[in-house]
Parts: structure tokens; C-alpha cells; sequence
């Protein structure tokens, strides 16, 4: 069952923590025997929330497994945790599937591994990895896309496994991921002028440029800000967003 409380060791913000839960519970469409293993390190995206905290946010069992573990053990964890989805860094997850030889057992029970990735320029090496491991495996990795800047998870793709089918666009293995319910990204943000909204230039933002804003209620705030505070973000990477609500990297648009 999922907690409303936070627990004692939890630094940040935890109703956007349970925001992004649910957000990542709608994207892989959790059940209710779904068990979750994280590898994440220490500073990883999501690794203070739901690599740490995935059990009492998601409501499923959770396991937490040695970053710093070698392939062999890592992947002897997974096994033995008989987890259901996999939280994991990409290099562990190229690193698993060059692991010979594979195991057997892993895709008994293994349906999602999801790499949290902090910026576009980490998405064709998520993929070469994804890739591999698929090779390796028979499962295909997806990314979750967690600007640092942003501090939280912004879009997401759906685990193949997962999809709820061929009616609705869930996964697009080349783009960062759809846009998640509670958040907002708006490519171009400078472009205020033509829409009649007043410049950002006094903020920092030169009109003429690529910015994108983030606007969501994933985006942790500080404890002192109030509820009322604006969770707004601006990007690093220059984003484009497709007719699916895919967010499409530089160079993809």
C-alpha cells in the first residue's frame, strides 16, 4: 500500500515525489504484483525518490541493489529478486547483457527495465544499450527523461511490454519519451511575442531563444516556497514535441 507520509530519512519534497510516482506508475501501468528493483547510484536521476523510496511511493515490494555490483552479481540480484521491473543505468544494463552467458531465468519474470537518463545527449547511448540488452534478453529497455535541472521526471516512454496496444502511441524508442500527466513543456519558450505574452529577456531568456520551459507539479520545491510557488523549469536541451506528445531530441525535429 502506498504511504501519504513521507518517511523521517526523506530530505525533499515528497507530495511532487507521489506526483511522480503516479506519474510513473501510468506510463509503465503497474500491477498490483509488479516487484521493482533499482541499481541506481547516488545522485542518478530518481534515485532519491523512487530508486530509493519505490516501495512506500509505488506500493509494490521493492529491492534495492549494489550500483557498484559486477554484471554476474547484479544479474544473479534481478534473478533472485524475481523483480518485475528493473530501475538501472545504462552502462548496467550493457553491462548485463554482455554478461555470458545470459541468464535464463531473467525473463521468466523480468517485463521493464527503465533507465533514467538527465539529459538528451545520454538517449544514443541509452539506446545502444537498450538494443544490446534486447539482443542479449528478448526485453527492451525504455528511457525516463530526468533533466537535472528540473530535478524530477519529465516524459516517459511505455514499456513494450506494457502497452496497452496498437491504438494509442505509448513508445517511440528514438525520442525521450511522452510528456507525463502533470506537466507541461513548451518548446521555444522566448517566442512570447507573436502569442502577445510580455518578454522573458529581463528573466534571462533572450527572445530569440530555444529554450524550453517546463511547467509541473513533478518539480520539487523547497520546503520554505508554499504550495503556491511556481514549479517552473527551464531546460538545457532544446526540445521539440511531436503530434503524440513525444518529446523529440535536438536534431530529430
Amino acid at each position: 500500500m502506498r504511504s501519504r507520509r513521507p518517511p523521517r530519512d526523506f530530505p525533499g519534497d515528497w507530495a511532487a515525489a507521489a506526483a511522480a510516482a503516479e506519474a510513473f506508475d501510468g506510463a509503465c501501468l503497474l500491477r498490483r504484483t509488479d516487484r521493482l528493483a533499482s541499481s541506481l547510484a547516488p545522485g542518478d536521476p530518481l534515485h532519491a525518490t523512487l530508486g530509493s523510496h519505490g516501495g512506500r511511493l509505488l506500493g509494490i515490494p521493492a529491492t534495492s541493489i549494489d550500483a557498484a555490483a559486477p554484471a554476474t552479481e547484479l544479474l544473479r540480484d534481478l534473478v533472485a529478486s524475481r523483480a518485475t521491473l528493473w530501475l538501472a543505468r545504462g552502462e548496467q544494463v550493457e553491462q548485463v547483457a554482455a554478461a555470458a552467458p545470459p541468464e535464463p531465468g531473467l525473463a521468466s519474470h523480468l517485463a521493464a527495465v527503465v533507465m533514467p537518463i538527465g539529459s538528451a545527449a545520454d538517449l544514443p547511448w541509452a539506446r545502444h544499450a537498450a538494443e544490446r540488452f534486447r539482443e542479449a534478453h528478448g526485453i527492451e529497455p525504455v528511457v525516463a527523461y530526468c533533466p537535472r535541472e528540473a530535478g524530477c521526471l519529465v516524459a516517459m516512454n511505455t514499456p513494450p511490454t506494457r502497452s496497452p496496444g496498437d491504438f494509442e502511441a505509448t513508445c517511440k524508442p528514438d525520442t525521450l519519451g511522452r510528456v507525463l500527466n502533470g506537466g507541461v513543456v513548451w518548446p521555444h519558450a522566448a517566442w512570447r511575442q507573436p502569442l502577445g505574452l510580455p518578454s522573458l529577456a529581463a528573466e534571462g531568456i533572450p527572445d530569440e531563444s530555444d529554450a524550453t520551459l517546463l511547467i509541473s507539479a513533478l518539480v520539487p520545491c523547497p520546503a520554505h516556497a508554499g504550495p503556491e510557488a511556481p514549479a517552473v523549469r527551464v531546460l538545457s536541451d532544446a526540445l521539440s514535441v511531436d503530434k503524440d506528445g513525444f518529446l523529440v531530441p535536438p536534431g530529430q525535429a
